[in-house]
Order: C-alpha cells, then sequence, then structure tokens
C-alpha cells in the first residue's frame, strides 16, 4: 500500500492573493511523480483559502490549504486577482472588535486520520466550524477528495459551482 501524501511547510507554493514559491515544488518534482497530486497545508499569508488542484509547468500538482490565520492579524477585504490558481473559497469576514482595525477572523484546523481517510476540519477562534472536508488514499498513493461537509454560510465562495460538485449530498 502506498500512502496519499500530506505537506506542511511555511510559505505557499501558489496563491491567488499573494507572491507564489514554486522552487519547493520544483524539487519535490524529483521524488513525486506530477501525476500524484498532494494535499499542501501553508501558512506564510495570514488568510484561511481553498484552492482547487493546482501545478506549474515543472512542479508538482497539489490541492493547496491556506491556513496562516493563526496568531497574526488576518489579511482581508481583497478579492482573489490571480486566476489561475483555482482558489475556490475564502474567509473574509471582518472580526468585529472594539479597535477600528480592518482584520479577519483567526482559526485553526484539525486532523483525524482514520486509515485511509483523512478528515480536516476547520474552526475559527470562537470554535465555529468553517468547514470539513474529507480525503480518502486509493491504497496506490493517489487522493480521492475533496468532498466538503459542514460549509459555512458566511465564507466567501469564489467557485460555487466546484464546492457544490464536491460536497457530501
Amino acid at each position: 500500500m502506498v500512502p496519499a501524501i500530506v505537506l506542511l511547510s511555511h510559505h505557499e507554493y501558489y496563491s491567488s492573493f499573494d507572491d507564489c514559491y514554486p522552487i519547493p515544488a520544483q524539487q519535490l518534482r524529483e521524488v513525486i511523480s506530477p501525476e500524484r497530486p498532494v494535499l499542501w497545508f501553508w501558512g506564510h499569508e495570514h488568510r484561511f483559502a481553498v484552492y482547487d488542484c493546482f501545478g506549474t509547468s515543472d512542479g508538482i500538482q497539489a490541492f493547496g490549504r491556506c491556513v496562516g490565520h493563526g496568531g497574526m492579524p488576518v489579511n482581508r477585504g481583497i478579492a482573489p486577482d490571480i486566476t489561475d490558481s483555482n482558489c475556490v473559497l475564502y474567509d473574509d469576514r471582518r472580526y468585529k472588535s472594539d479597535e477600528d482595525i480592518d482584520v479577519g477572523y483567526n482559526g485553526f484546523i484539525t486532523f483525524e486520520f482514520d486509515g485511509p481517510i483523512l478528515d480536516v476540519r476547520y474552526y475559527d477562534l470562537y470554535n465555529t466550524p468553517l468547514l470539513t472536508e474529507r480525503w480518502t488514499s486509493d491504497g496506490n498513493g493517489q487522493l480521492k477528495g475533496p468532498e466538503f461537509q459542514d460549509i459555512n454560510s458566511a465564507l466567501t465562495q469564489n467557485d460555487p459551482q466546484y464546492i457544490k460538485n464536491r460536497s457530501q449530498r
């Protein structure tokens, strides 16, 4: 059995909002086939965003998850303007505070592994569920998913049709 691959890094491979850092994905292509997409979590950007599969011509294919909304002020108020990186969902809610600042909600994620199944749950700082997604490894190292569940209606769906097609019925 070949396991699916989950990567964690600081810098983003790609983004719909900010600079990209493709060199690690180019280096990983030496050991990961471009036909074998991975699930990649990064945190450099201070936001929460979910991407469809994407890859540069000389890098690996990855389902990107920007989870940089953990402890710093969260960027918001900017729509994704780099369309080829396939942002499908992001959190653009304004955090209400006594300060006159325009920032988003901090948050966190959890991973729950059950054999070939991975459930990823996304929350804001008040433990409000934002999204659950399920991934399955087919035993040959291929990822099947995402299957979205419990989508918080306050999140911005940049690609509602993609979300609908991948939501649990």
